[in-house]
């Protein structure tokens, strides 16, 4: 997944990546919320952090269900949703996460192990 883009008042901004992502407040002191919608054909948006479902619901007008998820973290208090509109997934976050994210650190553990691999490979040939 690219750099999320932070927008202003809710106003929805593109990235490099073709992904709208939006934030709103709605009142001082309220949960921060923010909406990244990606294109359906992306089953599953990585944002480094692991999830647990905890419901789902079918949405009235619509043929998709909507999904409900619980950063896995220890005292954690982020949810979030996720849904099919047409041909975008909408995925829906609900605060803010009070630690790193485990995904991203496992990621660039497996990246710099990978590099030495293929650097010791290239050093017998």
């Amino acid at each position: 997944m690219g750099k999320a883009s932070s927008t202003e008042g809710g106003n929805p901004l593109n990235n490099s990546n073709g992904v709208v992502t939006s934030e709103r407040y709605s009142k001082p002191g309220s949960v921060p919320r923010l909406v990244v919608e990606t294109n359906a054909s992306v089953d599953f948006l990585d944002d480094g952090y692991h999830w647990r479902k905890y419901g789902q619901k079918n949405v009235k007008g619509s043929r998709y269900p909507r999904s409900y998820y619980k950063c896995t973290e220890k005292d954690c208090p982020v949810k979030k949703q996720v849904e099919q509109s047409g041909s975008t997934m909408i995925n829906t976050y609900e605060g803010t996460h009070n630690h790193k994210a485990p995904g991203l650190e496992e990621n660039q553990r497996k990246r710099r192990k990978r590099r030495r691999s293929n650097s010791n490979e290239m050093q017998m040939d």
